[in-house]
């Protein structure tokens, strides 16, 4: 295996199943796993596209990139969602 395919198999898969499993647990850390595991895909996806502007799969590195920023930054947005409010701010 290569650089990239364990760059990605650990960013794409290995990651979120981590922040499921921390989510299940109640950890603080949850919320940055699962929203900088698709921030980090994105920026990597992106750096990509960048790298290979000339080539012809450009758009479709783009187009993986942009879907991965929406989604970390939709998972950051439904996190501000829901958060419980704590006692100590009453």
């Amino acid at each position: 295996m290569n650089f990239q395919l364990c760059f990605e198999f650990v960013f794409e898969v290995t990651l979120p199943i981590t922040g499921i499993v921390l989510e299940l647990v109640n950890s603080k850390f949850a919320r940055w796993v699962n929203v900088g595991c698709f921030v980090a895909a994105g920026c990597f996806w992106l750096t990509a596209a960048v790298w290979w502007r000339t080539d012809p799969f450009f758009g479709v590195l783009l187009i993986i990139a942009l879907g991965l920023l929406t989604v970390g930054g939709l998972t950051e947005v439904i996190y501000r969602a829901t958060r419980i409010e704590s006692a100590d701010t009453v």
